[in-house]
Parts: C-alpha cells; sequence; structure tokens
C-alpha cells in the first residue's frame, strides 16, 4: 500500500512540474542563446561599424523632413551640431577635433568625417561645408557597446 502512495505522489509530483517548452518558447530561448554568445570582434569593424551608422545619421539629419530627438532616440546616441558662431561647449576630444577643422579650413575640399575613440564611447565627426565654407561640425556619439552589440 506505501508503495502505491509513493508511485502515486512521484506521478503527481512529474505531471505537475510542467517542464515543457512550446516551439515559440524554445526558439525565444535559442535565439536569447544565440545573441548572448560571445563575439570576437575587432577595432576596425567596430570603427568601421560607427562610421557607416554616422554616416547614415548625418544624411538623415540633412534633409529637412528628419527631425533631432527621433534620429537620437532610434540611434541610442547623442547628437550636438557645432556652428562657427561663438565658442561652443565641448569636451577635450572635441576641441580638437573643432581645431583641426577650423585649421584645414583654408581647403574644405581635404575636410571629411572620422571617428575617434572618446572615453568609453566612439565620436563620429563631420564637417558641415557650403559653398566651400566650413558652416560647423556634427558630433555624434556612439556607446562603444551598442556598437558592438548592432555587429
Amino acid at each position: 500500500m506505501s508503495r502505491v502512495i509513493v508511485l502515486l505522489s512521484l506521478f503527481i509530483i512529474a505531471a505537475g512540474c510542467g517542464g515543457n517548452l512550446s516551439n515559440e518558447e524554445r526558439k525565444a530561448l535559442h535565439n536569447e542563446m544565440n545573441e548572448r554568445a560571445i563575439k570576437k570582434v575587432s577595432e576596425e569593424s567596430i570603427f568601421e561599424k560607427a562610421l557607416d551608422e554616422g554616416r547614415s545619421i548625418v544624411t538623415a539629419l540633412s534633409s529637412d523632413s528628419v527631425e533631432l530627438a527621433g534620429v537620437v532616440n532610434e540611434c541610442k546616441c547623442t547628437v550636438k551640431r557645432v556652428n562657427n558662431i561663438g565658442e561652443p561647449e565641448l569636451n577635450d576630444t572635441q576641441k580638437s577635433i573643432w581645431d583641426a577643422y577650423k585649421y584645414v579650413e583654408a581647403s574644405p575640399s581635404q575636410l571629411g568625417d572620422n571617428v575617434q575613440k572618446d572615453g568609453k564611447d566612439l565620436l563620429y565627426s563631420a564637417p558641415i561645408i557650403e559653398s566651400d565654407t566650413l558652416l560647423g561640425i556634427w558630433f555624434i556619439s556612439f556607446s562603444r557597446k551598442e556598437i558592438i552589440l548592432s555587429l
């Protein structure tokens, strides 16, 4: 009699566990495991991705139909436009880039966009040129972590 009670108890416990996953839950679990897998990413690919992201954001901002707030929310980055008017509040890296762009201002054809390390972030900068005149610079700061996760 006690064996029957023990077996019946084990059967009820085993049936009550509900350890089976549905196909959707199983797929979601596998996707999450794949996303958390350790990936080896080169510095070059990180900088290339930041450069591509920066270029696409500047292109979007150049069109009149796109708002800055919408772009910032979508890209999880900070965007700053610096003009020639007054002394803008910039960190050391941004100041050195601003000074370099102003130094080469005499020949705007040499000005190009670039990506540099700025602490834990990546700083994309692109000149704003119109009629061979430097009007300002776009500074876009990306989280290094976000860039790596997007690769």
